[in-house]
């Protein structure tokens, strides 16, 4: 209230409001700044009321204090937010970062990881050595995840899939997997349903570009079988969560892949069709781990 009636000019109210405020003042420990901006105001009007001064630099010296007063206000309100922030953190038994250090930092790391994707691409392209060394540095950064990392690591991971049709190795083709898996951010599902929905999504077009262009491109059923391992593994999450919108796209993304397999002048995808619809068996099966049933001549492609 002090401090809308100093904005729309009202002196006299604002501080008849502030003499109101000057026992509270104690809770935050201003009361000498308070009463000091009283003493202040009322020896000016006393002062110009004896024709110590003139009207102009009463008015001067009023907007002086009014500034004091507005920056000490200004004071309280952040005060109360750091309060309200702590009060919050201990209630959850948590650690809760500050918005604008968690900002920062996320872009910082957002900038590394354009680095690494640099690097990434500008390897020979057989360094598998080098690429699985650029994409295992990503994982320092899975404590700090955040939705706006997420999204930019799937982004990396989309890039690395729609481009192995120049050739991959199983041991990256995993990495992916592994990554995809790790940086999915289920734990933000409550507060940023959308988003995470989104990046589930994402998540999902990986899968099925790391499967595709391995069936098709490189006829590698082990490389293309770590895309089916994350459809999976966003199935069952979203199983998990309830979440039956991401449980269809995964499911229509299977039939997707079995008809892009369809092709009447290829007689090579016949193995990789039995793996996919091997793979879409064992959706409902909680475990990541292939079951025994599993048929044994394609074990050694999963």
């Amino acid at each position: 209230r002090i401090r809308n009636h100093f904005r729309a000019n009202e002196i006299i109210d604002a501080f008849s409001e502030m003499k109101k405020f000057a026992d509270l003042a104690k809770n935050f420990q201003i009361e000498d700044e308070i009463t000091c901006l009283l003493r202040r105001y009322n020896q000016l009007i006393k002062t110009y009321d004896d024709g110590g001064i003139t009207y102009e630099d009463q008015e001067v010296k009023i907007n002086k204090i009014i500034r004091a007063s507005l920056k000490l206000f200004r004071g309280i309100e952040e005060k109360q937010k750091r309060d309200l922030f702590e009060k919050k953190s201990k209630k959850n038994n948590k650690y809760v970062e500050n918005d604008f250090l968690g900002i920062v930092k996320t872009a910082i790391i957002i900038i590394e990881l354009e680095k690494i994707k640099e690097k990434y691409f500008l390897c020979n392209k057989d360094d598998w050595e080098r690429k699985e060394e650029l994409l295992r540095s990503l994982r320092k950064y899975i404590s700090h995840n955040s939705i706006e990392l997420a999204f930019e690591v799937y982004l990396f991971l989309s890039d690395i899939a729609t481009s192995i049709r120049g050739g991959e190795t199983p041991d990256i083709a995993y990495l992916i997997y592994s990554l995809t898996t790790e940086f999915l951010p289920f734990s933000f599902f409550e507060k940023e349903r959308e988003k995470v929905e989104n990046i589930a999504k994402m998540g999902i077009q990986v899968g099925f570009e790391l499967a595709y262009y391995s069936y098709i491109y490189l006829e590698d059923l082990e490389v293309g079988s770590q895309g089916l391992r994350i459809l999976k593994w966003i199935y069952q999450m979203a199983k998990r969560l309830k979440n039956d919108m991401l449980t269809k796209e995964v499911i229509q993304t299977f039939d997707k892949l079995n008809d892009t397999l369809c092709r009447p002048e290829r007689n090579d995808l016949e193995l990789a069709k039995e793996v996919l619809n091997e793979y879409r068996k064992i959706l409902d099966k909680p475990t990541m781990s292939i079951p025994w049933d599993f048929p044994k001549h394609l074990v050694k492609y999963v």
